[in-house]
């Protein structure tokens, strides 16, 4: 009984201290981007209506024309982003008002990047 009792606290003692290590997991220079790479534009009946996007990385700035005169004040939008990055300052999930320009904050994986995107939609 004391052999067992021995081995559990030795077994114990060996993964308290055997997973206590720091590791950093340095991210790839090429991979540190926070861009929008694709949007796609709602309106109020759930169908995608966007129609020409431009997307400029250096601006960080999307424009998106719509195909036909919708009702700017009443807008959902999904946006797709670099692999790994997060939007911190969101969009929401509801119908938004696009009548003027907004801002959204996309940050790299490793938080070494942190890009603020104007995202414009205009009727044609």
């Amino acid at each position: 009984m004391k052999r067992i009792s021995y081995l559990v606290l030795l077994f114990t003692v060996f993964v308290f201290f055997g997973c206590s290590e720091t590791v950093n997991i340095e991210i790839p220079e090429n991979y540190e981007k926070a861009n929008i790479t694709g949007i796609t534009v709602y309106n109020t009946s759930g169908t995608s209506i966007s129609s020409k996007v431009t997307i400029t990385d250096s601006a960080q700035e999307v424009v998106v024309v719509l195909g036909t005169s919708y009702d700017l004040t009443k807008l959902k939008v999904s946006l797709t982003v670099s692999p790994g990055s997060t939007v911190i300052q969101p969009l929401g999930t509801g119908y938004l008002d696009f009548s003027n320009p907004r801002t959204v904050t996309i940050v790299s994986p490793g938080g070494s990047v942190k890009n603020e995107w104007n995202i414009q939609i205009k009727n044609p």
